[in-house]
């Protein structure tokens, strides 16, 4: 959690953050969101490997480790 001084202060960290969360992978981001959705009590124990293998095997996980190890910026596709 973080508290903030101001509402200025609360718009700006608000801006960093959304800024930080859509320069992330967008398969990365479909499985966070679904993986939200599945947080439910009906939902058994260990479902979701699915979201996983989607993320770790995708064009985009590959894109992320070339990147970070050449120390460049991601080009995501949503592949």
């Amino acid at each position: 959690m973080e508290l903030t001084e101001d509402q200025e202060t609360l718009m700006k960290r608000a801006e960093e953050l959304t800024r930080l969360v859509a320069s992330h992978a967008p398969l990365t981001l479909q499985a966070t969101k679904e993986a939200i959705l599945r947080l439910r009590p009906s939902v058994p124990h260990g479902e979701g490997n699915d979201l996983v293998l989607m993320c770790y095997m995708s064009q985009d996980f590959k894109e992320g480790m070339e990147a970070f190890l050449g120390k460049r910026k991601p080009v995501w596709k949503g592949k």
